[in-house]
C-alpha cells in the first residue's frame, strides 16, 4: 500500500506542476467517494504548498472536492483548507495574501481566512 501512495502522490504532483487547474478538473470528474477524496485531499495540499494564490482562488472547488458531503456546511473543511494555503502563503507572498484576503467578500470563506492568519499569527509570536 505504502508503494501506491508513493505513486499516488508523484503522479499528482507532476500534475499540479504541469498544469494543476486541469488536475482539479480530472479530479472533479470522478465518482465521489473516498478515493476522490483522498486524491483530492493530496493534491489540494500539494497545491497550497507550491501555488498558494492559485489554491486560494480556486477555494470553493478545492474544499467541494476535499469534502465527502454534497450538501450542508463545508466549515470544517474550509477551516482545514485556509490554514494550510495560509501557512504556505504566508511565508511566499504574505502582502499579496493580506491583499487577497481583504478584497473578499465578507463570507465563510473570508472568516475561515481571517481565521487562520489569526491563528498562525498567534502561534508564531508563542
Amino acid at each position: 500500500m505504502p508503494n501506491l501512495y508513493a505513486f499516488i502522490d508523484t503522479m499528482l504532483q507532476t500534475a499540479a506542476d504541469k498544469d494543476a487547474p486541469a488536475m482539479m478538473k480530472r479530479l472533479q470528474g470522478l465518482k465521489r467517494g473516498g478515493s476522490q477524496q483522498d486524491q483530492s485531499l493530496r493534491f489540494s495540499n500539494y497545491w497550497a504548498r507550491i501555488d498558494p494564490a492559485a489554491a486560494a482562488k480556486n477555494f470553493k472547488d478545492l474544499v467541494y472536492l476535499r469534502n465527502m458531503a454534497d450538501q450542508g456546511s463545508m466549515e470544517f473543511t474550509d477551516n482545514a483548507y485556509a490554514s494550510a494555503i495560509v501557512s504556505s502563503w504566508m511565508h511566499k507572498d504574505e502582502e499579496g495574501m493580506r491583499q487577497f484576503i481583504d478584497e473578499m467578500p465578507s463570507d465563510q470563506k473570508r472568516k475561515a481566512f481571517e481565521s487562520a492568519v489569526e491563528k498562525l499569527s498567534t502561534k508564531n509570536q508563542k
